[in-house]
């Protein structure tokens, strides 16, 4: 998406992440995401960073950058906030750290 955004800014992956990055939305974008995207520029459309530098100086203030274990950090408490919510006590360790079953 960030590819196709970042290339196109009148296309529906660039329409979506603007949806996303607008209130009451909360965009988050993992480290890796943004290095696989500077990579692949520079692999397959070196003539076009400055199209890239333009995009990432547009989203990068509404976006918030995670690294792999804080993304785990975050979804796992969110899950713990649902299984308290759900009226099920504290949830169990499998629970919290099983990422697959979200």
């Amino acid at each position: 998406m960030l590819i196709s955004a970042s290339s196109n800014s009148t296309g529906t992956p660039n329409l979506a992440l603007e949806k996303a990055m607008a209130l009451p939305y909360h965009a988050v974008v993992c480290d890796l995401n943004l290095d696989e995207l500077q990579r692949t520029y520079d692999r397959k459309f070196p003539d076009k960073l400055d199209l890239l530098q333009d995009f990432l100086a547009r989203v990068l203030p509404l976006l918030e950058v995670v690294i792999p274990s804080c993304v785990k950090s975050i979804l796992c408490k969110c899950r713990l906030e649902r299984w308290e919510r759900r009226g099920r006590g504290r949830a169990g360790p499998r629970q919290t750290t099983n990422l697959h079953s979200l």
